[in-house]
């Protein structure tokens, strides 16, 4: 939905955590933005569906009470013949019809051993991730089958219903302290939140051991003297153990492939997958979006093959001892030592930047302008001291992604989302602007950039049908252009930055 700029409540939520207002409404003031009220606010928008939530709960549990769940879809084709196949089939062209239509999609023959090998840095970082979810939930589920989980199930699942954004948005109010900057930079935050997502996937094993009959089992077992660990080594465990693999092995997918908490929270040590094809989408990157798409298709889907193998290994002869080498690649992680900054500018709580987008320098002033996506432009000392900021006129479409300094010292905007290039003094004060609406010689679509030559010419990127870079005299008279859209010499696929 927000790729496509459909609200719903979602995006609306995201939105008010990011820039603080909803439909152009604005719900606080921009220098009391801290990061408390933006919670708040995304939360409140969030509770029209955590109240649906509720009462869904509420329905299935009547619904489902005193009903046995299916857990085995071959137990149930064995059991109900021809009569299940229909379900079978649904299910294969659920997966196959969309990976066929985003082959025959690409605009060009797809070169597999290029795409894995530009996307192994996120391949891996996305699987490191996902594999110490699976496991810990694979650690939770065993260990949960020695206790009662009946609340712990209902939360979990709850938890889970609520969706990746809300917890996301629980995580970073949770984490994203100075004291706690090295782990919330991390991939902390995203185990933390497809945790509490998940883990009523890794807690269903442990559930099957409430009926009577392992109830009696249980009670015998106790009577007999036997405690809580012998009890899940030699009752449990042997019962469920397949279980648990099937269960680890669904966690892993699910956050292989989870986006909403996943593009809020956006760890950088490792980076992680799903937000580059997000990055792909924004640049028209189609055909690297769709090649990675396939790639974590083929992730998951051999996830799946060799859950089966652990499942039908565990079957033969109980825990595989292939499962060590991979609870040590696991525990291995990556990366090496990171960087401290010299400084770091704007501390949370003051004034905070809110997703800068745009940083330019004025010799003349020896000052720095930031344009972030409260549309704001602040000018900031080189000490990191706030100087003074004004507003743009107009934010509800878009704000702009960059901003410059002309050879005249004044502050050149691209207003990407409204056609056009603007002109302010250092102070703020308006001094002119041009463009419209359009693909012909001086109009525009999506700017991006102003940048000059040694004559004062701006030279102005834009894309959307308009792929090109347009050149304009300093007071905004049209001169020529050049470019379109493609991947060859001298086309461009959405240009952004230029110097």
């Amino acid at each position: 939905f927000e790729q496509t700029n459909i609200p719903v409540v979602a995006t609306e939520a995201r939105t008010v955590f990011s820039i603080g207002s909803i439909g152009g409404y604005e719900i606080t003031p921009p220098d009391q933005l801290d990061q408390g009220v933006r919670i708040a606010a995304s939360a409140a928008v969030s509770l029209p569906v955590l109240a649906l939530v509720f009462i869904l709960i509420l329905l299935a549990r009547k619904l489902l009470r005193g009903r046995a769940i299916a857990l085995s879809l071959v137990e149930e084709v064995t059991r109900r013949g021809w009569r299940a196949w229909p379900a079978v089939l649904v299910l294969l062209f659920t997966l196959v019809t969309p990976l066929v239509c985003m082959r025959m999609s690409l605009a060009k023959p797809a070169d597999w051993t290029a795409a894995a090998h530009e996307l192994l840095p996120q391949l891996t970082g996305s699987l490191i991730v996902s594999g110490i979810v699976a496991l810990i939930s694979l650690v939770i589920g065993v260990l949960a089958c020695t206790f009662p989980l009946r609340l712990t199930l209902i939360v979990s699942m709850a938890a889970f219903l609520a969706g990746g954004q809300v917890l996301a948005l629980g995580v970073i109010g949770i984490l994203n302290r100075p004291v706690l900057a090295d782990i919330y930079d991390s991939a902390a935050g995203v185990v933390l939140a497809h945790l509490s997502m998940f883990a009523w996937i890794s807690l269903l094993p442990a559930s099957l051991l409430a009926g009577e009959r392992w109830r009696e089992m249980r009670l015998a077992a106790f009577s007999d003297g036997a405690g809580r660990l012998q009890y899940l080594l030699r009752v449990a465990l042997p019962a469920t153990w397949r279980w648990h693999i099937a269960a680890a092995v669904v966690v892993f997918c699910l956050s292989f492939g989870e986006i909403p908490a996943v593009m809020l929270l956006q760890p950088q040590q490792p980076q992680m997958l799903l937000p580059m094809l997000m990055t792909w989408v924004h640049l028209l990157r189609y055909d690297a979006m769709i090649e990675g798409a396939v790639l974590l298709s083929a992730v998951i889907i051999v996830a799946t093959i060799v859950g089966v193998q652990l499942m039908v290994l565990t079957r033969r002869a109980g825990i595989p001892k292939l499962c060590i080498p991979l609870v040590l690649i696991l525990l291995a992680g990556c990366g090496g030592p990171r960087e401290k900054p010299d400084e770091i500018w704007q501390p949370p709580g003051i004034r905070p930047l809110i997703y800068p987008r745009g940083i330019a320098y004025s010799k003349a002033a020896d000052e720095f302008f930031v344009v972030d996506r409260m549309a704001r432009i602040q000018r900031i000392s080189p000490e990191g001291k706030h100087v003074y900021e004004w507003q743009m006129p107009e934010q509800q479409n878009g704000r702009p992604v960059g901003i410059s300094i002309g050879p005249d010292g004044n502050v050149y905007i691209p207003d990407t989302h409204y056609f056009r290039v603007m002109v302010y003094t250092p102070d703020g004060k308006l001094l002119r602007q041009w463009g419209k609406r359009g693909t012909g010689p001086g109009e525009f679509l999506f700017v991006t950039d102003v940048v000059f030559d040694s004559k004062g010419n701006v030279f102005v990127s834009e894309y959307g049908d308009n792929d090109r870079i347009q050149v304009f005299t300093a007071e905004g008279e049209y001169l020529y252009e050049f470019g379109k859209f493609g991947r060859g010499d001298g086309e461009f696929a959405r240009p952004q930055s230029m110097v």
